[in-house]
């Protein structure tokens, strides 16, 4: 029981001191079923590696059998075991037996499914890599929209607050806190639900507007960064690419495994066994074999090149699916671009127009609603400029790496 509440305070520790940003993605990534289900992906694009591996390795059986025949004249007896020269009469045969056998040649069709087994693998990690990105991006998403859905609520309840002080009639007043109470309530329901979507990704129900702390800091170099370079580096960190990509290996080399089908197999072999009245005798008798087993496939009714053309199909769909990918994420990040230089310059305005503002020292109700206005919109602005700014990160996946 001690150990368990240990563990308990460790948690409730862990999740009490998570304010930043940073700390809720570091949680997200350890706490999000998605992610656990990938990392067991990972795990079995890993076992199925050491699978291949094992394919050359030599292999060891060690079998027991019983045989019981009933001949009514001599015989050569064929079973499991081998085949022996018997005698008419009802016989028991029993023993056991060690086998050894060890691939010597097999036309490179274990290499290449050990290269798959390690496309797999790469994969698996591809697949772990973007959803991790997506997560990043949701929590630094949410968590900016809560922490500016606050803001905009203490501007709101501002404003409210210093209507209520004006002598202004009480007509203007009553039609300036209606048209407040109702923004503000709007305001309220949005942050709700963004609290309860960050909840969901992060995987836990501790987060409220309370909780959060700090700011989502940008790297003022964004902004100076051509679209060219952003497009080149998408294409080396997005791990969807690295995915597609691996994938698309694994279907060439589906053909290639198919081709080698019709190579002939080259194995060593060697048996003992250990018989009892194998030979018409009650003692016990031993046999030991070895020698090179060589096999070449000639017909199978044309399931192998229906096969082939198979994987032939998959690969030119894999090949296509590459490329549109490809095109789809270049455009993701266009978009993102042109939606920051558009962001940054909405930003630039409205922050001017701000600084400019100047709340006369008899303000009236007008007055206060246009500073409410003012002040709004630029933390709206600043709230979209920071989402945009994100977003093109996630569609580059420059922030993988950090977490």
């Amino acid at each position: 029981m001690k150990k368990i509440a240990a563990i308990f305070f460790l948690c409730w520790a862990s999740f009490a001191v998570a304010e930043t940003v940073e700390d809720f993605i570091k949680l997200a990534i350890s706490n999000n079923p998605e992610l656990q289900i990938l990392k067991e992906e990972i795990n079995v694009s890993r076992q199925r590696l050491n699978q291949a591996d094992a394919l050359f390795r030599p292999k060891l059986l060690l079998g027991a059998y019983y045989d019981r025949y009933n001949l009514g004249y001599p015989s050569i007896f064929s079973s499991r075991v081998g085949s022996f020269d018997l005698m008419s009469a009802g016989k028991d045969i029993y023993g056991t037996r060690l086998f050894l056998s060890q691939p010597i040649y097999t036309g490179g069709k274990i290499t290449a499914i050990k290269k798959q087994a390690k496309k797999g693998l790469v994969a698996s990690e591809a697949d772990f890599e973007a959803k991790k990105n997506e997560i990043i991006f949701g929590v630094k998403k949410n968590f900016i929209k809560a922490v500016y859905a606050k803001r905009i609520a203490e501007v709101l309840s501002n404003t409210l607050s210093q209507i209520e002080k004006l002598k202004s009639p009480l007509s203007s007043r009553n039609s300036a806190e209606d048209v407040l109470l109702k923004e503000k309530m709007e305001n309220v329901v949005e942050l709700s639900d963004t609290l309860a979507e960050l909840n969901r990704i992060v995987s836990a129900g501790y987060i409220t507007e309370d909780k959060l702390e700090g700011d989502v800091k940008l790297d003022g170099k964004i902004f100076e960064e051509k679209l060219a370079k952003f497009i080149i580096l998408s294409r080396s960190l997005r791990p969807e690419i690295k995915g597609i990509k691996a994938r698309e290996n694994i279907d060439s080399l589906s053909m290639e495994i198919e081709r080698k089908t019709k190579v002939t197999d080259v194995s060593f072999f060697s048996t003992y066994d250990y018989l009892h009245g194998s030979d018409g005798e009650e003692g016990w008798a031993s046999n030991f074999q070895v020698g090179l087993s060589a096999s070449f496939p000639l017909f199978d009714g044309g399931a192998q090149w229906a096969k082939y053309r198979q994987t032939q199909a998959m690969f030119r769909k894999t090949r296509i699916f590459v490329a549109m990918r490809e095109d789809r994420i270049k455009s993701q990040v266009c978009n993102a671009f042109d939606k920051l230089k558009i962001r940054k310059d909405y930003y630039d305005s409205v922050l001017a127009r701000k600084e400019v503002f100047q709340l006369p020292a008899r303000a009236s109700v007008k007055d206060i609603l246009r500073w409410k206005d003012i002040t709004v919109n630029y933390l709206k602005a600043e709230r979209d400029l920071k989402l945009a700014a994100v977003h093109l990160q996630f569609c580059v996946g420059s922030e993988i790496e950090k977490y």
